[in-house]
């Protein structure tokens, strides 16, 4: 090659570089991957939201195997989970130093606790050990103190739906 073909050369690899880089970062629609597509580009509106759902959500069950229902980190899987009937807690159960009433599902469990001060308005004193009526947490509920094994994942599922907020999330 000549000295006067290397500028050619050099000049038409920077010109084809060049022309390669601008047909790959046009500022037109998407061409849809490897399965095809349109290029419709949907962008959120004025109020942050698309007008295309092209997220899916799975919802989870309302019971999940083995019977406990809620999602993880909601108030209706903390009662299910732990303090129900037949559960380390059973505060509902009919007897002696129970709470059957007061405690008959997850909406009355959390009113009652609340009326009591251990949740609510910001406070989550259930899983507080200074503050706690639960065993797990240092207190006297359940009367029989339940397997430590339980107890603790019981402690674990209480402390994260309180540091999610704590709240009566059904």
């Amino acid at each position: 090659m000549t000295s006067r073909a290397r500028p050619s050369l050099g000049l038409f690899l920077g010109i084809a570089a060049g022309v390669a880089f601008a047909a790959c970062s046009t500022s037109g629609p998407p061409l849809g991957g490897p399965h095809g597509g349109n290029g419709t580009s949907v962008g959120p509106t004025v109020t942050n939201e698309s007008p295309v759902d092209a997220a899916y959500t799975v919802r989870p069950p309302d019971a999940a195997p083995g019977g406990i229902a809620g999602a993880p980190n909601t108030w209706l899987h903390i009662y299910t989970s732990w303090l129900a009937v037949d559960t380390i807690g059973n505060c509902s159960k009919t007897g002696a130093n129970c709470h059957a009433q007061d405690m008959s599902n997850a909406t009355a469990a959390y009113q009652w606790l609340e009326q009591q001060g251990y949740v609510g308005g910001g406070v989550t004193a259930l899983v507080d050990p200074n503050f706690s009526c639960l065993s797990w947490f240092g207190g006297d509920m359940p009367p029989t103190a339940p397997d430590k094994t339980q107890s603790d994942k019981a402690a674990m599922e209480m402390m994260m739906w309180a540091m999610a907020g704590g709240t009566d999330n059904l």
